[in-house]
């Protein structure tokens, strides 16, 4: 991905990268936009799979939670060229009618995954929304902004550890 964002990305760039002809992109791609999707259906697969795999090797909630940011904000600066142009092409426009079920569904249906068994079924698909909502705003400040990514892991903890509290119905009050 180029440093200077998706609109500077240039196919030759790519098959000059990829030590392929120009025309050879195009056999696999149609356009950068359709390049850009399957980096992102990548990205999605490997988020799904190491959040997952850390949530579950936490032996309390908090360490769950917390392993389970860690390893989101880490893919996140692991892939910021990534995270970059998406935020680019989301910030260039978003269809209304796609914000309904969120500009990422792999990602809100982890996020749903993950809350299902703590959170009533009334406030599960709202919560989902939210959380995910700051995990992503706060995986751009650490990208986009320097943010310490402990710090970030901390705070998503923080805040997804009293969203579950606050609406777990075997949470006492």
């Amino acid at each position: 991905m180029a440093e200077g964002g998706l609109e500077a990305m240039h196919v030759a760039d790519v098959a000059a990268r990829a030590s392929v002809a120009h025309g050879t992109f195009y056999v696999h791609f149609p356009s950068k936009q359709a390049l850009l999707d399957a980096l992102l259906e990548r990205f999605e697969a490997r988020l799904a799979r190491d959040v997952a795999a850390a949530f579950a090797r936490g032996a309390s909630l908090d360490e769950a939670i917390h392993g389970a940011a860690r390893a989101f904000l880490g893919a996140c600066v692991e892939e910021a060229p990534l995270v970059r142009a998406l935020a680019e092409r989301a910030a260039a426009g978003v269809a209304p009618g796609s914000l309904v079920d969120g500009i990422n569904p792999p990602a809100l249906a982890l996020m749903r995954a993950l809350l299902a068994s703590r959170v009533t079924p009334e406030a599960l698909e709202l919560t989902a929304h939210a959380l995910l909502a700051a995990w992503l705003r706060v995986a751009l400040r650490v990208v986009l902004a320097d943010a310490d990514l402990e710090l970030a892991a901390r705070t998503l903890t923080t805040l997804t550890r009293g969203a579950v509290a606050a609406l777990d119905p075997g949470e006492s009050r």
